[in-house]
């Protein structure tokens, strides 16, 4: 039997749009920094969730909101505010295994970060494996991406990036692409030309139609690598438009009817780019006004939010305190039939919107729908938004 989602757990936060109805702000807790969700971990029909505290990284009730338990951090520091989680069937038994890093960590007993990443087991919380950064000075788990079966072995396998790891020049950055099945290293990506790299990672289509969908590493700035998951070559390298632009892709439909995903880039403060998959061309270039100090596109994602069988586009557009006293930031959504604005999620001076993450949440509240989270930003607070 299924619950209905209690009314006490429910914040309602009004969306000014275009006849959209009012959005329900189904989760709100100003103390965390982040969110995964994760399938029925109690088994009481609803989607859980991962949040994380900079002592505690919890798994809570998509029902009742109450804990179902804490993991143990085994490592010589406590959980930062700036570890990810991410969620894959790394053994192909068909349920999911939890992927927490920790870049900032050391081993106990030295000194200097390394980062980390263990992997659990959520229904019991089992450490099942875990890897640490090779060398002092390098922050592995900086970003974690679960990328699907890329050596085909019928397990899903996991990207993680490291910004100042030596796998290529001194701090540049990179990406280590690892078998769920085992652990072991299948790849590593670097430039010596881009520093930082491996600060954003992201999940394409199968760009190259090859069976198995495509990644992007970038720098987190203006600069971004898409590459061949199956093979790791390089399909393409963007040196962006405008430096501050951060490089964010997203997957959209597929707009020059060829048979192949396209992609979206934010490339400029105020643009984002659509791309053809197959030829990485430009198919087209949204432009929208902001109030000034506002940047739009600092995270990138696709979703059918209104329901009409198209993939639309969701815009973190926080504001810029380096050129405005005062915003509280939104998050635009485009519909991806015709690139019309649908709709903003508003901060206000009670609930700004400090976030410059967004992500798909799951069906939080049980009602047949893709809902999204805010959060990621300097200070905590992570909401959940219900989709449609």
């Amino acid at each position: 039997m299924r619950h209905p989602l209690s009314p006490a757990l429910i914040l309602l936060l009004a969306l000014s749009a275009h006849g959209l109805p009012a959005q329900d702000r189904i989760l709100d807790d100003q103390y965390d920094y982040g969110f995964t969700p994760l399938p029925d971990v109690d088994k009481d029909g609803f989607t859980d969730y991962v949040q994380w505290r900079p002592t505690s990284v919890t798994i809570y009730s998509g029902f009742s909101r109450m804990p179902i338990r804490t993991l143990a951090n085994t490592g010589g520091s406590d959980w930062p505010t700036f570890c990810r989680c991410a969620t894959g069937d790394l053994d192909g038994d068909g349920k999911p295994e939890l992927l927490v890093t920790n870049p900032q960590e050391h081993p106990s007993g030295q000194s200097g970060t390394r980062g980390s990443l263990r992997i659990y087991d959520p229904v019991t919380g089992k450490l099942l494996r875990e890897h640490w950064g090779p060398f002092p000075g390098m922050t592995l788990g900086d970003t974690i991406l679960v990328v699907g079966d890329v050596d085909q072995d019928g397990c899903e396998d996991y990207l993680v990036g490291d910004t100042n790891s030596p796998g290529g020049s001194s701090g540049k950055g990179a990406a280590y692409l690892f078998s769920g099945k085992n652990g072991y290293q299948i790849r590593l990506h670097t430039r010596n030309d881009v520093a930082r790299f491996g600060a954003r990672l992201f999940l394409l289509g199968d760009l190259d139609q090859d069976g198995v969908r495509d990644y992007v590493v970038t720098d987190g700035n203006k600069n971004y690598e898409i590459y061949s998951a199956k093979t790791g070559k390089s399909l393409l390298f963007s040196t962006g438009i405008q430096s501050g632009s951060n490089g964010c892709l997203a997957p959209i439909d597929d707009q020059d009817q060829d048979g192949v995903e396209d992609y979206a880039a934010s490339e400029g403060r105020r643009t984002i780019n659509l791309y053809s998959g197959k030829t990485r061309s430009l198919i087209k270039s949204l432009s929208y006004g902001l109030p000034t100090g506002y940047v739009t596109g600092l995270d990138v994602i696709s979703m059918d939010i209104d329901s009409d069988g198209h993939r639309d586009l969701l815009l973190v557009e926080p504001w810029d305190e380096s050129t405005v006293s005062a915003g509280y930031g939104r998050v635009r959504i485009i519909s991806g039939k015709d690139w019309k604005e649908i709709a903003f999620v508003e901060g206000t001076a009670a609930q700004p919107i400090w976030a410059t993450r967004i992500g798909a949440a799951g069906d939080a509240n049980n009602d047949g729908r893709t809902d999204f989270w805010i959060g990621g930003g300097k200070k905590p607070g992570t909401s959940v938004y219900q989709g449609d």
